[in-house]
């Protein structure tokens, strides 16, 4: 995994077993791929105008879950690039919670996309050169 991410999650988000209810879960690795595009951006915000790389949706999800967590606290999120492709980035996600075994692990994909028709729309050049030399492709 190349990138981390710290959050935290809340009593509310656990459901009697010690599970992340899967809602908060991608929710939490949502705010992560947001960290880390704003890294890969070198912006501190996301702003469309300014930022097209930002404007996604998420075309393929699978998550697993892992072994329970006991109480609320800091998480980590790690999210690594697995495949670049001229419109998409495939990542696999681990969410661990004081442990080495991951709570929810993954894959993602997200594909950028027109906002004014929604149709697949390339990567900039830079992006995808930042995107690619993180994959270590």
């Amino acid at each position: 995994m190349a990138f981390q991410h710290q959050t935290s999650f809340f009593f509310d988000e656990l459901n009697p077993l010690g599970a992340v209810h899967h809602t908060s879960c991608l929710l939490h690795v949502e705010r992560a791929q947001q960290a880390l595009f704003q890294k890969l951006l070198s912006v501190v915000d996301f702003d469309g105008e300014r930022d097209e790389d930002i404007c996604v949706v998420v075309t393929d999800l699978d998550c697993h879950l892992g072994p329970p967590v006991s109480n609320p606290g800091d998480c980590k999120i790690e999210l690594g690039i697995i495949r670049v492709r001229s419109c998409a980035v495939a990542l696999c996600f681990k969410f661990s919670h004081n442990a080495d075994e991951p709570h929810r692990s993954g894959t993602r994909t997200v594909c950028k996309i027109c906002p004014g028709t929604g149709d697949p729309r390339p990567w900039t050049e830079a992006f995808q050169e930042v995107l690619e030399s993180m994959s270590g492709a």
